[in-house]
This record gives C-alpha cells, sequence and structure tokens, in this order.
C-alpha cells in the first residue's frame, strides 16, 4: 500500500501529529461526519447539528466542532467502535513506551494474525487514528 496523504496538508499518515487536521480527516474517512469547513474560524473543522438545513449554509451556529480524535481518549474510543460497526476488528496493546494498534481486516482466527493494518505511537489515540486512517484506505 501506498503512504496515505492527507487530503488538506499533504502529509504522509505516518508523519501527521495529533492535530485538528487530523482530526478532521478521520471525521471525514472514518466516521464519515459531512464536514463544514470555516477557513477563519478557530476550529475549521465542523459538521451540522441536528437542526441543519441548507438555509444555514455558512452560518456556524448550527454546527460543532469535529471530535479530537487524535487528542481525547473519548473521541479516538469513538473512532474504534466505529470501526466495530463497520466490520473491522481493532485491538490495542502497550509494551512499555509504546501503543500499538491492530485492525484486523478480516475477523482474527485463533493463533493466527490475518489480514491487519498496524501503527505504532507513543501516544494511544494518535496510533488509533493513524490505524483507522490506513484501514479505511486499504479495506
Amino acid at each position: 500500500m501506498t503512504d496515505l496523504l492527507c487530503p488538506h496538508c499533504k502529509t504522509p499518515i505516518d508523519e501527521h501529529e495529533a492535530n485538528r487536521c487530523l482530526d478532521g480527516w478521520v471525521a471525514l474517512s472514518v466516521t464519515a461526519l459531512e464536514l463544514r469547513m470555516y477557513p477563519g474560524a478557530l476550529n475549521p473543522h465542523h459538521y451540522p447539528n441536528d437542526d441543519w438545513n441548507k438555509d444555514y449554509e455558512g452560518d456556524m451556529r448550527h454546527t460543532r466542532p469535529v471530535p479530537e480524535h487524535s487528542t481525547d481518549i473519548a473521541a479516538a474510543w469513538d473512532v474504534v467502535e466505529k470501526l466495530i460497526s463497520k466490520g473491522l476488528f481493532p485491538g490495542v496493546g502497550y509494551d512499555e513506551e509504546t501503543w500499538e494498534v491492530w485492525i484486523f481486516l478480516d475477523e482474527p482466527i485463533e493463533g493466527q494474525m490475518g489480514s491487519h493494518i498496524k501503527s505504532r505511537d507513543p501516544n494511544e489515540k494518535l496510533a488509533i487514528c493513524r490505524a483507522a486512517l490506513k484501514a479505511v484506505g486499504a479495506a
């Protein structure tokens, strides 16, 4: 698989830092939120509230900020749950200083790794986001 590039900043996935740009990429590609961009805003990535309609285009009052998947463990865990709902099988492990996230592309068989995507990082939230983006890019 070729290295995935962020659609916004063109940073390779394994070099992308935990930031709002990565959060927007995860929201768009993994959790499938319908994003609205507000370039001058403090947080430019937003998605529509439940009361959204076409009359509100350009009005940030009817949007919510994208969850901080790469810096908030609760939001990162929502990504894990979304992967499970897509029929993927995530696993998370810790080895002294590094988190490792595996996402199996098919149901794992006991004693065998099977087809999987892997990401390692000292930041567990970043490892989850990178692995999730790799998995949806490969699945």
